[in-house]
């Protein structure tokens, strides 16, 4: 019996580590497309001479987006982290089409 219902719980956890899988599509699929954004940005910037940061719009946005984590029932710790990064890529994206 035991070999039965390791079996079951196998499926069971292969069945979830598929949805997981789905879910980092979906997450990368949207990272394509806010980088795509700040590739817009970016050239907009430039076009208007306006400097790739901006302070207190990143702080106004990570103060919502803790807000949204804690909402959500998410660490706001580790969302922070994740928006501090998805910032500096999107400075990186706006960098390289100043220098295009």
């Amino acid at each position: 019996m035991k070999i039965k219902t390791d079996l079951n719980i196998g499926k069971e956890i292969a069945f979830w580590r598929s949805v997981i899988d789905s879910v980092d599509l979906e997450l990368l699929k949207l990272l394509a497309i806010r980088m795509d954004v700040c590739k817009q940005i970016g050239l907009i910037k430039q076009s208007r001479g306006i400097s790739i940061s901006d302070k207190e719009r990143e702080e106004e946005m990570l103060l919502r987006r803790q807000k949204m984590a804690e909402r959500l029932g998410l660490n706001k710790e580790f969302v922070v982290e994740i928006m501090n990064t998805i910032l500096r890529q999107s400075k990186e994206i706006q960098r390289r089409v100043k220098s295009e």
